[in-house]
This record gives structure tokens, C-alpha cells and sequence, in this order.
């Protein structure tokens, strides 16, 4: 039997890239706030009114494909060749305890405070209005659209782990970085 060592450590090509853009706008920020935030406002505008169709439009091909993958030809395709050790029950109760827990810690205590005090639509911050459309906008991360984006990772990521028995912290990178 090979006795291998574990790495650990960074690995260059995937940390270095993003901590030098991170660290020229955090420099570029701190610089010049006033244009920093000009910048930014513009860029998220820009993202927000002309890109927002397709997001929203990419939410719904997900549903779609997660009903295709569910309901179509490849629902009874099994990942490995094991038992499975809980029922699909099981499975879909869990992973929907997993991702309601993991947006409550994330989400859940301050979200409807930030629609309230910054709502959309022209709403005057902390009225009636603004709290009643902080309740309903709290709902587009809690509802099916997102579950089932969550879901494609999710089987992408138990195939990888469970499946193919990779100890990768990144499997989507692997493929691209890997040593061949």
C-alpha cells in the first residue's frame, strides 16, 4: 500500500488571481471612496436593469431542469454502485433542513430589516408598505427557484465526494488544474 501524504496548503493558481483583484479594488476603494462608489452603484445598476431578465430567466430553466432531472429520463440513474444509506425521503428532508438552516444563519435574522429599511419601489423606509414588501421579498430566498439551483450543486458535489471519492475542497476546479 502507497503511503502518500496529504497536501494542504494554497494552491497559487486558485488563491493568488483573486487576492490581487480583491486587493487592487480594496486599494483603488480606500483611494477614492467617492469614485469607488460611484463605480460600484453604476456597475450594479448596469447588472441589475439590463442583465436582471437573465437571472431571473435562469432561475426558472433550473426549475425546469430540476423537474427534468427528478421526473426525466435519468431519476432512477444511480450515482454509485452502494446501498443507498437513507430512504429518498430521508434525503430530501435533509436537504432541505440543510439549506433552510444554512439560509437562516445566513439570511434570517437581518434580511427583512434591510428590505425594510431599504425597500424597493419608491417605498419610504420603515413604513407599512416597506415592512409588508420586506416579509414578501424575504420569500425569493426561501422558495423553490433557489432550492433547485442549490440542488444541481448539490448532486455535483455528492457525485464528486461520494461517488468518486475525491478529497478535493474545490471539485469544480479540478478538472482545470489537475496534474495529469
Amino acid at each position: 500500500m502507497k503511503n502518500e501524504k496529504k497536501k494542504s496548503g494554497i494552491e497559487p493558481k486558485v488563491f493568488f488571481p483573486p487576492l490581487i483583484i480583491v486587493g487592487i479594488l480594496c486599494w483603488l476603494t480606500v483611494r477614492d471612496l467617492d469614485a469607488a462608489n460611484v463605480v460600484i452603484n453604476a456597475v450594479f445598476s448596469y447588472v441589475t436593469n439590463v442583465w436582471g431578465w437573465a437571472f431571473e430567466w435562469y432561475m426558472v430553466v433550473m426549475l425546469f431542469g430540476w423537474f427534468w432531472l427528478v421526473f426525466g429520463p435519468y431519476a432512477k440513474k444511480r450515482l454509485g454502485d452502494e446501498k443507498p444509506e437513507f430512504s429518498t425521503a430521508s434525503w430530501i428532508f435533509m436537504m432541505f433542513a440543510s439549506c433552510t438552516s444554512a439560509a437562516v444563519l445566513f439570511w434570517g435574522s437581518i434580511e427583512i430589516y434591510y428590505y425594510i429599511s431599504t425597500p424597493p419601489f419608491g417605498l419610504e423606509p420603515n413604513s407599512t408598505g416597506a415592512k409588508e414588501i420586506g416579509l414578501a421579498y424575504s420569500l425569493f430566498h426561501w422558495g423553490p427557484l433557489p432550492w433547485a439551483t442549490y440542488s444541481f450543486l448539490s448532486v455535483a458535489f455528492a457525485y464528486f465526494f461520494f461517488v468518486r471519492k475525491m478529497d478535493v475542497i474545490r471539485p469544480q476546479l479540478h478538472a482545470g488544474t489537475a496534474r495529469r
